[in-house]
């Protein structure tokens, strides 16, 4: 079986990567290997290359997967990234997808029920990295804020959304 960093290699940039293959990939247990799949899956030199090309459905659940391990583990890593990174390429992908009228809204409120299920499950400073490397990047925007507009009165979240609120305003002055 082929190594997913083999993908990567300059020989092999240009050869097809078989779905079946990736699929393989996204079991294991290895955050490094799981952030090169990533970077396969989600990188747009490598992605083309996937046959056939997966779709959404395909990938959301791998996804948020690499991307809960990565916020809770905090891996320091070549391929996989840290959690503030995780946070930030979660919070651009959230945006990416909201944009895209293709996407249905189910999987925009999957993703929104993701970072609840981190908050709450998270210490301290996962907490602070929820707040800080996702929601004060998407609060201090009108339809981010509706989408976690529940936030403001659910005791759980409250201070959390008050904080990144707060940020956020600070980010625009």
């Amino acid at each position: 079986m082929r190594d997913v960093f083999e993908c990567f290699d300059d020989a092999d940039k240009h050869l097809a990567i078989p779905w079946i293959q990736v699929q393989e990939w996204m079991k294991s247990d290895d955050i490094e290997a799981l952030g090169a799949v990533f970077e396969l899956m989600n990188g747009p030199d490598h992605h083309r290359r996937i046959t056939p090309h997966p779709v959404l459905d395909d990938y959301l659940d791998f996804n948020l997967k690499y991307y809960a391990r990565c916020i809770q583990d905090d891996p320091e890593g070549e391929w996989c990234d840290s959690r503030y990174l995780a946070c930030h390429s979660f919070t651009n992908w959230l945006k990416h997808l909201w944009r895209d009228e293709g996407v249905e809204r189910q999987v925009i409120w999957r993703m929104k029920e993701f970072v609840e299920g981190i908050y709450l499950a998270g210490d301290s400073e996962i907490k602070e990295a929820v707040i800080l490397g996702m929601l004060e990047h998407l609060l201090g925007e009108k339809e981010y804020r509706d989408l976690f507009a529940d936030w403001e009165t659910r005791e759980e979240f409250s201070s959390a959304f008050r904080d990144a609120c707060s940020l956020a305003r600070g980010l625009r002055n």
